[in-house]
């Protein structure tokens, strides 16, 4: 386990950006690993930790208790991973441009299409989800 002082956690709370920095040194090296022993995949490790980093720089001034923070990190890294390894799961092959080409589509490829999309769509952050789901129920744009 890391230690890291509740002092850095402070003062990277209250947007000391050297501290901040600090921070991340101290927790990169072991959540690396952690991310790359789950995923066994060095690009995907990478993510996981990236979006963790953003969501604890983004949500740090909330937490409550600074001795709480290693738990707390490892928590949002963590959902980080298995998040990474669900959408990992779910994978399916891409789209063959022959297909895209055809003026009508197999039910199969249809239905691939569509779950192909569906999983694109829920990569963007939700504003712009509302904005695709918008355009296609009322075909205007807010």
């Amino acid at each position: 386990m890391v230690e890291i002082s509740t002092d850095l956690i402070n003062k990277a709370k209250h947007g000391n950006t050297d501290d901040w920095e600090c921070l991340l040194k101290e927790l990169y090296p072991n959540a690396r690993s952690k991310a790359y022993f789950l995923l066994r995949d060095g690009d995907l490790a990478q993510d996981a930790v990236q979006n963790a980093m953003i969501k604890v720089y983004k949500n740090l001034a909330n937490l409550q208790d600074d001795r709480a923070f290693f738990g707390w990190w490892q928590r949002i890294l963590t959902n980080e991973i298995y998040l990474i390894l669900r959408l990992k799961s779910r994978e399916i092959p891409g789209i063959e441009p022959e297909m895209l080409r055809e003026k009508a589509l197999a039910i199969e490829d249809y239905v691939v299409l569509k779950v192909e999309l569906a999983q694109a769509i829920q990569t963007l952050p939700l504003k712009q989800q509302q904005i695709l789901l918008d355009v296609d129920v009322t075909g205007i744009i807010s």
